[in-house]
């Protein structure tokens, strides 16, 4: 609960005391009463700040990373796309040097990660972290720089996905109190959804089924918030490991 008072009320308490204490009510007494008033104040949200730094649920963020590397629950930090391209070869096969540069229309740029031929897929990563390098498989992309013996405005991209924002403040303070009240999880159905939660930034909700499909077993199922709720199978393989790290009792993202 909170100790902090009002300022109202710690003047009327200051100038209550000092009119009992010499027995009068004036100017001065007004305005010594507002100073112990103001006084008392401070030290009133001073100590309610200390007390709602002591929990996640309350804290601010810069305390939130103290709770969250305390409880092994740190932030998720954004992510690069990768994927794989399709050159168009003019003529004979060509080596494509680690670090060619292509981009989109809309100037994102990715560079390969490693010397390849032309003749196959091309590997790539996005120069800048975040859901943004994400692109849908059929695109066409562009050469940075020409390169002898491509196309250098016919670049397919074959997808590229992987690309995550920084975890938002919200869903890491809910992780962050799960971990902080994770003594209490014990294995019930509700600690699966929580643990499933908590595994990964782009869980957004998860429901646990009992006893399904077969006496004994549990099935938990995990979803997003975007247009496609479905989630791809490196999440739900992070969420797998982390309801193992925890569970009591088999249990299937799906």
């Amino acid at each position: 609960m909170s100790t902090q008072r009002s300022l109202s009320a710690l003047i009327d308490r200051a100038k209550t005391t000092m009119i009992s204490k010499t027995g009068t009510s004036n100017t001065a007494i007004e305005a010594i009463s507002c100073a112990i008033a103001g006084l008392n104040y401070g030290q009133y949200g001073h100590q309610d700040q200390l007390f709602r730094e002591l929990s996640p649920e309350t804290c601010s963020e810069d305390w939130l990373y103290v709770h969250a590397k305390r409880h092994k629950a740190e932030r998720l930090l954004p992510t690069f796309a990768t994927g794989l391209v399709k050159l168009e070869q003019l003529s004979t096969p060509v080596t494509v040097p680690k670090g060619t540069l292509i981009r989109t229309d809309f100037d994102i740029e990715y560079k390969t990660t490693k010397t390849q031929l032309s003749n196959v897929d091309i590997s790539v990563i996005a120069l800048v972290a975040g859901d943004s390098g994400n692109l849908p498989t059929g695109l066409k992309l562009k050469l940075s720089k020409s390169l002898g013996g491509i196309n250098p405005d016919n670049v397919k991209c074959l997808g590229i996905d992987g690309g995550t924002k920084i975890e938002s403040v919200g869903h890491w303070r809910v992780r962050v109190c799960n971990a902080f009240n994770k003594n209490q999880a014990i294995g019930r159905r509700e600690d699966y959804e929580k643990w499933a939660r908590s595994a990964h930034s782009d869980i957004d909700y998860a429901w646990a089924l009992d006893n399904t499909p077969t006496l004994g077993m549990l099935e938990v199922y995990v979803g997003s918030r975007a247009n496609n709720p479905t989630l791809p199978s490196t999440v739900i393989d992070t969420a797998q490991t982390f309801i193992d790290e925890n569970r009591l009792q088999v249990a299937t993202p799906l």
